[in-house]
This record gives C-alpha cells, structure tokens and sequence, in this order.
C-alpha cells in the first residue's frame, strides 16, 4: 500500500484539481495518498456541466428543506500495470468517508481538511512531477533506477516483459534505495 511522507518537493502548478476519485467500493475503505491514478472514460470535458448532483447530504428527510451534495464529474481510479494505462500523478490526499471515529467526513469539512483527506465526489489533488519520500515501492533496485506503475496504482521497481517490451509505463525515478523504514526517495515524472 503507498504512503506519502510530509519530505515533499513539488510546485503547486503541477498539482490538477479537477477530478474525483472512483472506484471506492466500501465507506470503511480509505484510498490512499500516493495512489497512481489514471483517467475513466472522456475524463473533463469543457462542455459539459462542472457539477454533478451527488444527493441527499444524510441518510433522513426534513420537510421542506434540502440539503444536496455536489461534486465533479471528471473521474480517474486506479492506473494498472499495462501500457494501455495512462497514468496522470498520484494523489496528495486520502479518500475516505470516515474519520477515525467512524463518523462522517461529509459532516465536518474541517477535519477533513485536517486529515488530508477528500470524500466521493469532492476534487482529490494529483500531483504530476516533484520528489516525494514514498513507501510501499516493489523489488530491489539501484539509486537512479526508473519506476514503473504496478496494478492497483501501486509504483514498482520491476518492469514486466512480454517478448522483450516493457509493458509498464515508467513514472519516474528512484533517488536512492529504500532505507531501514522501506521509504525511498522518487522523482515523479509525468
């Protein structure tokens, strides 16, 4: 599983904002920040509505008031392991529904704020290039070595051959070797 730790080093205009992550299946499942994600279907288009109706923000009904939830339309998921997979960056934030007490992120936008954290259809951050202390890379690798995608948005450092072709997109490069933590130093390169 990827995880980002805080030693980052990216410019904000390589950060898009302009897509919500699908392809959470369980409220409890949390996706998170380092997750490589690439586009589902015609991704953003500029004519088409910015918003899309989400529902009901609760589970109960009021009479004569409404409480509708909005969110983007584009949407990206999890980037897989084949040259068919584009990748677009990783996010900066975590999806999740819950906080640690299984409460409700759609009630309290400030602690999701504090978590580092985006509900379904809010715009999560994906970052596009920049160096990032990551952990959860795959295989042994040497300082300088590229960095492949690998299903489920995970990042490896084995490519998978097929009659001599890489298959993997490259994503960057490792910057070091992963230390006692298992955390390595990459260079995202999208």
């Amino acid at each position: 599983m990827p995880l980002l730790r805080p030693l980052r080093d990216y410019n904000e205009k390589d950060v898009i904002n302009l897509y919500t992550f699908s392809g959470q299946t369980s409220v409890s499942q949390i996706i998170p920040k380092g997750t490589l994600v690439k586009i589902v279907g015609d991704g953003w288009r500029s004519d088409a509505d910015a918003t899309e109706l989400l529902g009901s923000y609760g589970d109960f009904s009021v009479n004569n008031v409404q409480a509708q939830r909005y969110g983007v339309p584009a949407k990206v998921t999890f980037c897989g392991a084949t040259l068919t997979d584009y990748p677009i960056g990783f996010t900066l934030f975590d999806v999740r529904e819950l906080d640690e007490n299984t409460i409700p992120l759609k009630y309290n936008p400030r602690k999701a704020a504090e978590l580092e954290a985006c509900i379904s259809g809010q715009a999560v951050p994906i970052v596009t290039k920049g160096v990032f202390l990551y952990s959860g890379l795959t295989g042994a690798f040497g300082a300088g070595a590229p960095i492949y995608a690998a299903a489920g948005g995970n990042i490896t450092a084995f490519p998978t051959i097929v009659s001599g072709v890489v298959q993997n997109p490259v994503v960057g490069n490792a910057l070091g070797v992963s230390g006692s933590d298992q955390f390595t130093l990459i260079r995202l390169s999208l």
